[in-house]
C-alpha cells in the first residue's frame, strides 16, 4: 500500500482516518450488543467504555500537521493588521525625526566662505605640518642606519672573538697533551 502513498504526511492522514473510521465501527457494534439486552446501564457502560477506548492515545506518536498560511485564515489577518498598524507609527515617528533634523538645521548658522587670507594661513600651517613629520621620518630613517652599522660593528666584533677564543683553546689543549706525556 505504500506505493500509493507519496509522503510520510499523507501515511499520518491514512492512519488518523482510520483509525476514526474503526472508533465508529467500535461504537456501532458496542451500541447493537447493548441494545439486544435492553439493559439501559449496560448500554450506558458499554458507550463509556468506547469512549474510553477511543479516547486513548495510539503507540505510535503521529507528527502533527502543518497547517499553511491561508489567506483567510484569522491569525494571518490580525498579525497582518498588526504589522500594518507598527509600520504606520514607525513611518509617523521618522517623519517626526526628519521634521526635528529640519528644524535644527534652519536654527544651525551655515559656515562662511573662508577667506584666501585664511586659505593661505591654513596652507602654511599644512606645510609646516608636513615638513615636521618629514624630518621625524628623516630622524628615524638616521637612527635606523646607525643602528644596522653598530650591529653589523658588533657581529664583526663576536666572530673575532670567537675565532679567538678557538685559538686559545687549540693552544691550551696542546699544552695539556704535552704535559700528559
Amino acid at each position: 500500500m505504500s506505493y500509493l502513498i507519496g509522503d510520510e504526511e499523507s501515511l499520518v492522514t491514512l492512519q488518523e482516518t482510520l483509525a476514526f473510521i474503526d472508533s465508529f465501527e467500535l461504537e456501532d457494534s458496542l451500541i447493537q450488543s447493548s441494545t439486544r439486552g435492553d439493559d439501559e446501564t449496560s448500554r450506558k457502560n458499554s458507550l463509556s467504555a468506547a469512549r474510553a477506548l477511543i479516547g486513548k492515545p495510539s503507540k505510535q506518536k503521529n507528527k502533527k500537521r502543518k497547517r499553511g498560511n491561508l489567506s483567510s485564515s484569522t491569525r494571518l489577518q490580525q498579525r497582518k493588521r498588526a504589522e500594518l498598524l507598527y509600520l504606520r507609527r514607525r513611518a509617523q515617528e521618522l517623519e517626526e525625526y526628519m521634521e526635528k533634523l529640519r528644524a535644527a538645521r534652519h536654527r544651525c548658522p551655515r559656515p562662511r566662505a573662508v577667506s584666501s587670507e585664511a586659505n593661505t594661513q591654513l596652507d602654511a600651517i599644512a606645510t609646516h605640518t608636513q615638513l615636521k613629520w618629514m624630518e621625524a621620518a628623516e630622524a628615524q630613517y638616521q637612527a635606523r642606519l646607525r643602528s644596522e652599522e653598530a650591529n653589523q660593528n658588533l657581529k664583526t666584533i663576536v666572530a673575532y672573538q670567537i675565532q679567538v677564543s678557538k685559538s686559545l683553546r687549540d693552544i691550551l689543549l696542546q699544552q695539556v697533551s704535552s704535559q700528559v706525556r
